[in-house]
């Protein structure tokens, strides 16, 4: 005669398996993203290349997904500067369009990505946006679409 606890142990074992399998979906990929960046007014080469890294580091929290490009488009940017200064987090947190820039991306999101996204869908035009902290490097502040 089998024991109903077993039976409850090897399903618990089984599920909390599974639970920590979906949980080690592996960093996002940035790996093999392209990078461009059009003619700039307002930020220099080393500004966008920093912005550019702080949002590569950022993208490895988004598991299970790959990034496919990144870029900085300059009207695009100002744009998406002016509306997050009046409407989004700049409107509270006091940062200057000058300590603002906009960069754009386009993912995929694999089957383990975050339930939060569409699992086996592309991004396209994903928002990162950053602002320039106290000690001159970009933070990323926000992001999507």
């Amino acid at each position: 005669m089998r024991k109903p606890v077993r039976t409850a142990g090897a399903w618990a074992v089984a599920v909390f398996a599974a639970a920590g399998l979906a949980a080690c979906a592996p960093s996002g990929r940035t790996d093999r993203a392209s990078f461009e960046a059009g003619d700039s007014a307002k930020f220099g080469a080393a500004e966008i290349e920093a912005a550019r890294a702080q949002v590569l580091e950022e993208f490895k929290s988004k598991r299970g997904c790959e990034l496919l490009r990144l870029w900085y488009d300059e009207d695009v940017s100002n744009a998406a500067v002016a509306d997050y200064l009046q409407y989004g987090g700049g409107s509270q947190n006091g940062a200057a369009a000058d300590d603002v820039m906009v960069l754009l991306s386009d993912f995929h999101a694999g089957r383990k990505a975050d339930p939060s996204l569409n699992r086996g869908s592309d991004y396209t035009d994903w928002l990162w946006i950053l602002v320039r902290n106290e000690s001159g490097a970009w933070e990323v502040k926000d992001q999507g679409r």
